[in-house]
């Protein structure tokens, strides 16, 4: 008698399981997406900086300014600057060197 509820347990507790695993996947699964949602909400912004002449000014302070915080950078030796891990929504992009 004894062996047959031990096996009555495990046969539940696998019927339990099977149905329990899918319910569990889903939820993990749940949890997980928002992580890569804000992955995808962010971005990249890149460009070159030039005087009305179109000289490339290197040197010169970038900055992303947004609700959710500021993001710095400074053009490279050609102009080049880019500003990872931007968050979606509005944004102002400022640009400033000293003596110009």
């Amino acid at each position: 008698m004894f062996e047959k509820v031990v096996g009555w347990r495990s046969v539940r507790g696998r019927r339990w399981f099977r149905a329990v695993a899918p319910a569990l996947a889903a939820v993990l699964l749940a949890v997980a997406e928002p992580g890569q949602a804000q992955a995808q909400a962010q971005g990249v912004v890149t460009g070159v900086v030039t005087d009305d002449t179109g000289g490339v000014l290197p040197g010169a302070a970038v900055a992303v300014e947004s609700a959710s915080g500021d993001l710095f950078t400074v053009s490279d030796e050609t102009g080049r600057y880019t500003v990872r891990d931007v968050p979606s929504g509005p944004a102002t992009l400022v640009v400033r060197l000293v003596n110009f």
